[in-house]
């Protein structure tokens, strides 16, 4: 039978340790006035947690409700404990245990102690105190009117100050030279400030309001406890808002430093950049022509290398969600830029290899025209119709790339083909064309003019005329008038063009008198 039972004493005595293990770290209340004071974890023998709180609090209850008794709050250490004294009387006792179990050293524990019971004990007294509710009815009505009358005054200071700014902000968007000014008129510039200021209104007004009840709730000593948390909500994420901000106090300092810095070498490389392309600065080797994409390409890399750099020093850069947001973005430009960097590449390579520049004549695949602006990514052309048309420079790179205004003093080279009967002398042809040639504007004389006889057809002979043309000149206009002058040399004398195709032979030569060149409604210039 003994041993039956000597397993169940175990249980039983271990269940009851187990039970005043929790019931010491549960803690028991001190109680003063239907508040908790603060919670008792530790007791000794019979002196348990519940009989210590029950102690303090009686002890505190008889001084809070003595008017005579004096209400000060202080800490004196004794031989192993630290007593919490209330006057001259000896409220509590903090023991080794309890700060054990609280975490923290006696003395700490003590002082938090002190100060619950000192803003009890004069809650306390104020709660019994007479008039005390009609004084907290009379704050709250002029807390509450003075409130409004801020309320009022904020929402007029807001009012004017939108005015003002919408004035200054129009006045400094018409006098600047951005395209900017042109779309945003007065009347969208005003709705968009009074729309900020509305928003800032409102969150004064309540702030206000938040302030305004809070000290209504301090007003009564029965609501005072909820003042207090209202209070702690506001001051908690600011605290803690200032402890992370001198926290990260020197790298905002660094980073700040940084991008001074680097602003100063993009503004200094950017100047440097320009002497060049202006001609007041030269480096040997390095053409005026490549300073715009050098300066952008070394503006962009100051930038990345300066981000790269302050990555580390960024508030919350360690954190997994901004490395979560930080992974996404780089996905999402590594997937969809393949196009992107496509064009960058091909257009730092188009500015090197020297193919053409703003205001050259060329012909990209069927394009061709003035070349109206180049860029990393695009290169737009203005063709014979006015017409702008955009280009990537990955098709640009691909495409076969003719430039009419090559720097060359010879100019680039128009030709034109006719094909004139065997019974035509070829000597004729010959100086035909090189008279229309020297009759065109733009075609230059040096070098001269040629002829060539290109094929011996069945019924004809090919000749091609080719000549060059002065730089700046557009070689379509110039093409145009030389063919124009060929017919009017052939006419002239006689000769007959035979293409673009011969069946048989005409009873009178095709040909266009002199005297019907300019037949109504044609008219001769003068």
């Amino acid at each position: 039978m003994l041993r039956q039972r000597l397993p169940l004493a175990l249980f039983l005595s271990c269940a009851l340790a187990a039970c005043a293990a929790a019931a010491q770290e549960s803690g028991a209340p001190v109680v003063l006035g239907g508040r908790t004071v603060f919670e008792v974890h530790w007791g000794f023998k019979t002196f348990t947690t519940e009989v210590r709180a029950q102690a303090i609090a009686n002890r505190l209850r008889n001084l809070a409700e003595d008017p005579a008794a004096d209400l000060e709050v202080s800490t004196h250490e004794a031989d192993s404990t630290i007593d919490v004294m209330v006057g001259d009387v000896l409220v509590a006792s903090v023991f080794p245990e309890d700060a054990r179990i609280a975490g923290m050293t006696q003395e700490t524990l003590a002082e938090s102690w002190a100060e619950s019971m000192r803003e009890a004990l004069v809650e306390h007294r104020e709660k019994h105190r007479k008039g005390v509710f009609a004084a907290g009815a009379a704050l709250t009505i002029l807390t509450l009117a003075l409130s409004f009358l801020a309320i009022a005054g904020e929402f007029r200071i807001a009012r004017w100050l939108a005015d003002r700014a919408s004035e200054k902000l129009h006045a400094r968007i018409s006098a600047s030279q951005r395209p900017l000014a042109g779309v945003l008129h007065r009347d969208q510039v005003q709705t968009v400030v009074w729309r900020i200021f509305r928003v800032l209104r409102l969150v004064g007004a309540a702030a206000i309001l938040y302030a305004a009840f809070e000290l209504v709730l301090f007003y009564f000593p029965d609501t005072r406890f909820m003042s207090r948390e209202m209070l702690q909500g506001v001051l908690r994420p600011v605290r803690s808002l200032a402890a992370a901000f001198w926290r990260h106090l020197p790298g905002l300092i660094f980073i700040g430093f940084l991008g001074w810095a680097t602003l100063q070498i993009v503004r200094l490389s950017q100047g440097i950049f320009r002497k060049i392309a202006a001609g007041e600065l030269r480096i040997e080797g390095f053409r005026r022509s490549w300073a715009n994409t050098t300066e952008r390409l070394v503006s962009f890399m100051l930038v990345v290398l300066a981000l790269l750099i302050a990555y580390p020093y960024i508030p919350g850069s360690d954190s997994s969600a901004f490395k979560g947001v930080t992974i996404f973005l780089g996905l999402l430009i590594s997937l969809g830029s393949t196009g992107l960097i496509s064009n960058l590449i091909t257009g730092v390579l188009l500015t090197y290899t020297d193919a053409f520049q703003v205001g050259d004549i060329i012909a990209v695949g069927e394009t061709n025209g003035v070349v109206s602006r180049t860029s990393l990514l695009v290169t737009q052309i203005r063709d014979r119709h006015n017409q702008l048309i955009t280009i990537p420079n990955s098709m640009v790179l691909t495409s076969h790339v003719t430039n009419y205004s090559a720097p060359d003093e010879q100019g680039c080279v128009v030709e034109t083909r006719i094909g004139v009967g065997y019974e035509t002398p070829w000597r004729q042809v010959e100086e035909l064309l090189l008279m229309a040639a020297f009759r065109t504007k733009g075609v230059l004389r040096v070098p001269p003019p040629r002829v060539l006889k290109t094929s011996l057809d069945q019924f004809f002979i090919t000749y091609e005329l080719s000549v060059h043309v002065q730089r700046g000149t557009l070689p379509f206009t110039v093409l145009s008038e030389l063919n124009g002058n060929v017919l009017d040399a052939c006419n002239e004398y006689g000769v007959q063009i035979m293409t673009p195709a011969y069946e048989s032979d005409r009873q009178t030569p095709a040909v266009v008198p002199k005297d019907r060149w300019y037949a109504p409604p044609a008219q001769k210039a003068s």
